[in-house]
């Protein structure tokens, strides 16, 4: 909520990235090259329709922070 309240962004929680936190017992980091062709377009769109320049960054690198995806084995 702090996020809202200071009308800054903030991205929803994916499932991998809610397991990495929950604890996993192994964990495989791969490159989503489309996650990262999203980012590219989700800071260009930000910036395209709010003309901030700081927000567009911010969605770029959160975006493209998220294309290093991971999988998570959780030895069920």
């Amino acid at each position: 909520m702090q996020a809202i309240e200071n009308s800054t962004l903030f991205t929803e929680i994916s499932a991998e990235e809610s397991a990495i936190v929950s604890g996993g017992e192994a964990i495989e980091i791969g490159v989503s090259v489309p996650q990262q062709i999203f980012a590219l377009g989700a800071g260009q769109y930000t910036f395209n329709t709010t003309g901030n320049a700081v927000l567009a960054l911010s969605v770029l690198t959160t975006q493209y922070n998220r294309s290093y995806a991971s999988k998570i084995d959780f030895g069920f």
